[in-house]
């Protein structure tokens, strides 16, 4: 074990995530929890998704009001890898991408035309044709800055982690990438 203090450390595979933790750029959430649960799964989540009391209910999620309090505006706030939520950045004021291959990404949007007359007095169809704008311009980038890296092992956890790696070595300027390390359902067997 690499130890982290005392009671708790890392398995030694993870020299490179304990040199990170040791240098200060990395931080570990332990025991994370609320007075008085419910027992529900999805307040539990939401409570760590906003960053709330337990019996407040907020509309943003606690990166998202982040980035509103320190008004941050820029390109891309932030990416969701695979089949997750937006988790943290849910709310309406984050321009987040939810995909699970940039590649695919990229191809996929190919076939959304960019309109040529975005001028209309239609509220809605002026939010799609922003949205397709949107679309297309980060397709753009990606196309123009992504590159390949070593792959990883073929499980979804280190797929995400594969394409997380390639955005943040392409310098695509996202400031947050979440995935998920899931599977701990522990009700049966």
């Amino acid at each position: 074990m690499l130890p982290i203090d005392h009671s708790i450390g890392f398995h030694p595979s993870l020299k490179d995530m304990a040199k990170t933790f040791q240098d200060g750029e990395l931080a570990i959430l332990q025991g994370v929890g609320y007075p008085n649960p419910n027992r529900s799964h999805f307040r539990s989540i939401e409570i760590w998704e906003s960053a709330s009391k337990s019996n407040e209910y907020l509309e943003n999620g606690w990166i998202t009001e982040v980035f509103i309090k320190n008004h941050v505006q820029i390109e891309l706030d932030g990416i969701v890898m695979g089949k997750n939520s937006l988790g943290p950045m849910f709310g309406n004021e984050l321009k987040t991408l939810d995909i699970n291959n940039p590649d695919k990404f990229i191809k996929s949007s190919k076939y959304l035309k960019k309109s040529t007359n975005n001028r209309t007095n239609n509220k809605a169809l002026a939010y799609l044709l922003n949205v397709q704008k949107e679309i297309n311009d980060l397709r753009n980038m990606f196309a123009k800055k992504l590159i390949s890296t070593k792959k990883f092992s073929p499980d979804s956890f280190s797929k995400a982690l594969y394409q997380s790696s390639r955005i943040i070595l392409s310098d695509i300027s996202v400031p947050v990438i979440k995935i998920s390390l899931g599977s701990f359902y522990t009700h049966s067997n």
